[in-house]
C-alpha cells in the first residue's frame, strides 16, 4: 500500500459510506500486492468480505469468472 495513496475526500467518502463490499484477489496478481489487497478492509466501514483466490492472478472476471460469480452472489444474499 503506497502511503498517502488512499487518503482525502475520496476515501473518507468510502471510509464513512458503510457499503457492502466484496473484495476478491488473486495471490500471484503481479498488479496489486497482497498486502494492499489485505489492507482494504482498513478502508471500509460496511459489511465487508475478502476472498484471496490462491491459484489466480490479476484477472479474475476472465479466469476465475465462475468462482467470483459465487463470491458476489453469497455476499449479496447474506448483505443485501
Amino acid at each position: 500500500l503506497v502511503p498517502g495513496a488512499a487518503a482525502g475526500p475520496a476515501a473518507t467518502r468510502w471510509a464513512g459510506s458503510g457499503c457492502r463490499r466484496c473484495t476478491c484477489g488473486g495471490a500471484q496478481d503481479a498488479f496489486l500486492g497482497r498486502a494492499a489487497t489485505e489492507a482494504t478492509g482498513e478502508f471500509v466501514s460496511g459489511p465487508y468480505a475478502l476472498e484471496v483466490l490462491e491459484d489466480a492472478d490479476h484477472w479474475l472476471p476472465e479466469l476465475a469468472a465462475d468462482r467470483v460469480g459465487e463470491l458476489v452472489t453469497a455476499h449479496v444474499r447474506t448483505h443485501g
